[in-house]
């Protein structure tokens, strides 16, 4: 399995069927690059990519760079992804059954006005607490109800709690027949910290959206 993480860095990781880490790589986010290009290159702007560009070929700078962060970092993802997926055949010897090119997107179906989201920290603490809090209403107005089991997680250390409490939190919200869908607060490199547990707790059997 090769686990991808999108946040300030992104990052690759391999864990072979018996939940064995082998080791993986990091890359700078795709943040980090903009303000990279802006601060760093003569004349060139900060940009926002939350609308892409019309083509490949940009035309003009703005374009160019959107292209550049958007098409460049997903051609990025595919090539790691069969660089490690190589490695992980030859070396280890772990046959990767799915490929990414190959696999069906899973999309469960979606939650209806009234359900009830679980919101949990699987990584970092929250940060901005007014930013959150607001999303939260954001989720109550369009008639959600919102369980949140901590206060905003005061954290331990840069995480939001450590490593057990967090795990066991997920748990119990993926178990309660009671919660409809779960929603990550945030996210961050500590995901991975959880994943060999929660992948022997074999959550298959309790599906959530």
């Amino acid at each position: 399995m090769i686990v991808i993480d999108f946040g300030t860095a992104i990052t690759f990781d391999c864990i072979s069927s018996d939940c064995d880490y082998k080791g993986g790589t990091i890359l700078p986010g795709i943040a980090i690059s903009l303000e990279a290009l802006s601060t760093k290159a003569a004349k060139l702007p900060h940009i926002d990519i939350s609308n892409p560009p019309a083509s490949i070929i940009g035309k003009n700078t703005v374009d160019a760079m959107k292209s550049g962060v958007l098409f460049g970092y997903g051609s990025m993802i595919d090539g790691m992804v069969e660089l490690l997926t190589t490695e992980l055949q030859k070396v280890y010897s772990i046959s990767m059954d799915v490929c990414m090119d190959k696999c069906e997107p899973l999309c469960p179906p979606p939650v209806s006005c009234g359900a009830r989201l679980g919101v949990f920290a699987p990584a970092g603490r929250i940060l901005d607490i007014p930013a959150f809090e607001a999303g939260l209403d954001i989720l109550k107005n369009l008639g959600y109800q919102i369980v949140c089991p901590k206060e905003y997680w005061l954290g331990h250390n840069y995480l939001a709690d450590k490593d057990r409490n967090r795990i066991n939190e997920f748990l119990a919200m993926w178990q309660d027949p009671q919660i409809d869908a779960m929603i990550a607060a945030r996210g961050g490199f500590g995901c991975l910290r959880l994943l060999p547990t929660l992948l022997a707790a074999n959550l298959s059997k309790t599906p959530k959206r």
